[in-house]
């Protein structure tokens, strides 16, 4: 998977960006985050993609729902031992938000998880 279908979900609208301090994924790993705001000014929903900035590789992308308190993350296969093995190291916990969301690994529809959350709700 490439970036750029992560970038056309959303519309090219990336909210924040910085590299990616782990070493799990290697070298040149950036990090773009989207976010979709209620009229709060709080989050509704998030996605982070950590990806290549050479290959244009996609490591890992996460979305965040608060209506549902699920927190969903794909990690290429590849790398989903040295990702698990250093938030281990780290001490973190795999859902950053809370302990008490529900977390699930997506297997391959995490694209289509996002495009729903998009279609949906950034009206």
């Amino acid at each position: 998977m490439k970036i750029v279908e992560w970038l056309e979900i959303i519309d090219y609208k990336v909210y924040n960006s910085s590299n990616y301090n782990w070493s799990c994924f290697g070298e040149n790993v950036y990090v773009y985050v989207w976010q979709l705001l209620n009229n709060r000014d709080s989050i509704d929903y998030e996605s982070i993609v950590c990806f290549d900035t050479k290959s244009r590789e996609v490591y890992c992308i996460e979305i965040y729902d608060e209506n549902t308190e699920i927190y969903y993350r794909w990690v290429r296969d590849e790398y989903r031992v040295e990702y698990d093995n250093e938030c281990i190291s780290r001490r973190v916990c795999q859902a950053p938000r809370n302990y008490s969301i529900e977390f699930k690994y997506l297997e391959s529809d995490i694209l289509d998880a996002l495009r729903s959350i998009y279609n949906n709700h950034s009206r």
